[in-house]
């Protein structure tokens, strides 16, 4: 095994790690969250009158769901 150290970057300004890529990666692997054995349920999934949902996940050991938002960016909280 080799040690790679690792590196801070911007994926707002970055030219192939970005939303995208990250939506990706959580979407193969949702262990990454650190939250459980999750299933996936659903992407860009369309809300009524709300928009989408990033991604939406279910641990069936416990009949939780979690929506993960992904924003590059502060948060508008209006």
């Amino acid at each position: 095994m080799e040690f790679v150290k690792s590196k801070l970057i911007s994926l707002k300004t970055h030219p192939y790690f970005n939303e995208k890529w990250l939506q990706e990666q959580l979407i193969e692997e949702p262990a990454l969250l650190g939250l459980g054995d999750l299933i996936l349920k659903g992407s860009e999934r369309r809300q009524p009158r709300a928009g989408r949902l990033d991604l939406l996940f279910t641990d069936d050991s416990s009949s939780t769901r979690y929506e993960v938002e992904l924003q590059l960016g502060a948060t508008d909280d209006t």
